[in-house]
């Protein structure tokens, strides 16, 4: 998953440089949108995945092929909506109707390929993963690249289509396997299960894409499509610390369920505490070189945006650490939990976006983004709380004044990193160095916290 998103990253530099500001701030609305659509299309059967992996462990394959059936019948019911209203749809979007179509088609495929990963995680086939998902992301990118380069006259719509054409050609070739391997199009109890367990987490998985994506939204209806691709590629930049902490965390996610069943909390928080250092110090690491990173992602004129890069990457933090507190409302099935923190969440961010981004312009979009976060954070861990008094008689499994005192220190450590970005780079490389000597000074506390976490 890292290496895979990695090379997404990779091909920022290539888009931004080859598309308009204007072509690109429509990709990045695009991708904004595709991440609510693929939410609502498939009714989150997505988040259901893991725990149903648990709960028919003796018949993984055929639980997978009949979510997939459910999947597909609900994004056919989807596509003749949208066929039925275009007008209204597409207004709303901002994005014509082909493209609007091409995201239900892209919503099945990559609720496909993702839940077909999850298969192979609980299966440890990481070379099978690996394989597929490095080679279907590299050539997604090369192909829709050529593309561009080929029709440059509308290069937004040429990313998008293109890539969806190639997206459906190879995910399509696991859509085809699941089928063939589960042999399930319907089972009664696991559409039920499915069901059930998606409706509830469907307000989290949407409030969650909300806190993700609505400040793009936003930004191009206040302030313009060339801002939002500001915004976007800064806000993706940072976010890809997001990606490789989630991929961390959802490679440890099966472990920490069999701990929960184990009662073996003494692991589950030292390995937590690991995670969390893990996260701070990257958020602050990737802080100190926001410069330098958003030099190689795009030209000069998506600097104006670099100010979003440290709090979004404190927000990356605090993210991170409602993973920890929400395998306990996974584990045992409390998806309405979820609902309730992160719909608290994401409209707390769209009311103050609207309010600070035409106060302060579209920077103010990164501050807003963090303290949502910190709201996510907290109310998962009351929620959690609720949860362990419930099932565990109120058994105390994190260390809350060690991750108090990490928060502050991170919230901290990244905006103050901010104020150095006017100066010259010579102090933050001098600030690197001495954190390097500091690593090597305590270099065998550091290896033994990295042990606990892998």
């Amino acid at each position: 998953m890292i290496i895979q998103n990695g090379i997404l990253f990779l091909f920022t530099p290539v888009y931004t440089r080859i598309l308009s500001d204007e072509q690109y701030g429509m990709f990045s609305v695009y991708q904004s949108w595709q991440q609510v659509v693929s939410i609502i299309s498939v009714v989150a059967m997505d988040r259901c995945i893991t725990v149903g992996f648990m709960k028919y462990e003796n018949d993984r394959r055929g639980f997978l092929s009949s979510v997939q059936a459910l999947m597909t019948l609900t994004v056919l019911v989807c596509a003749i909506l949208v066929c039925l209203l275009p007008g209204p749809i597409t207004d709303l979007i901002g994005l014509p109707l082909p493209i609007v179509l091409a995201m239900l088609v892209v919503s099945l495929m990559n609720n496909t390929l993702a839940n077909w990963t999850w298969l192979q995680r609980y299966e440890y086939r990481y070379r099978r993963l690996a394989f597929v998902t490095v080679g279907f992301t590299a050539a997604i990118q090369i192909v829709s690249t050529a593309a561009i380069m080929l029709l440059p006259t509308d290069g937004g719509t040429v990313l998008i289509m293109s890539s969806t054409v190639v997206r459906v050609s190879l995910y399509g070739i696991i859509y085809i396997i699941v089928f063939a391997v589960g042999k399930r199009l319907f089972n009664r109890e696991y559409w039920r299960f499915s069901l059930s367990y998606s409706l509830a987490v469907v307000p989290h998985a949407l409030s969650q894409i909300i806190l993700n994506s609505s400040a793009r939204i936003l930004i191009d209806k206040l302030c313009g499509r060339a801002e939002a691709a500001y915004y976007g590629v800064t806000y993706s930049a940072a976010m890809v610390l997001n990606i490789v902490m989630t991929s961390v965390s959802s490679a440890i996610q099966p472990w920490f369920f069999e701990r929960i069943r184990a009662h073996d909390y003494h692991s589950i928080r030292r390995k937590t505490n690991a995670f969390l250092i893990m996260a701070s110090g990257f958020a602050v690491g990737v802080s100190l070189f926001a410069p330098e990173i958003l030099a190689i992602l795009a030209p000069s004129s998506y600097h104006s945006a670099l100010g979003t890069f440290p709090p979004t990457a404190a927000g990356v933090f605090f993210n991170c650490m409602y993973l920890c507190f929400a395998n306990f409302e996974s584990y045992y099935e409390k998806p309405f939990y979820f609902s309730i923190a992160t719909a608290t969440g994401a409209i707390v961010n769209v009311v103050v976006n609207l309010i600070c981004i035409p106060l302060f312009g579209f920077v103010s979009a990164g501050y807003t983004t963090m303290l949502c976060y910190m709201l996510f954070a907290f109310m998962h861990y009351r929620f959690m709380r609720r949860v362990c008094r419930q099932e565990l008689n109120d058994v105390r499994v994190f260390d809350v004044r060690f991750i108090l005192i990490l928060s502050v220190s991170t919230v901290l450590a990244t905006i103050g990193v901010s104020i150095m970005y006017g100066w010259h780079p010579a102090i933050r490389y001098i600030i690197l160095i001495a954190a390097a000597i500091t690593a090597i000074a305590y270099r065998r506390t550091l290896v033994r916290r990295l042990r606990d976490l892998f």
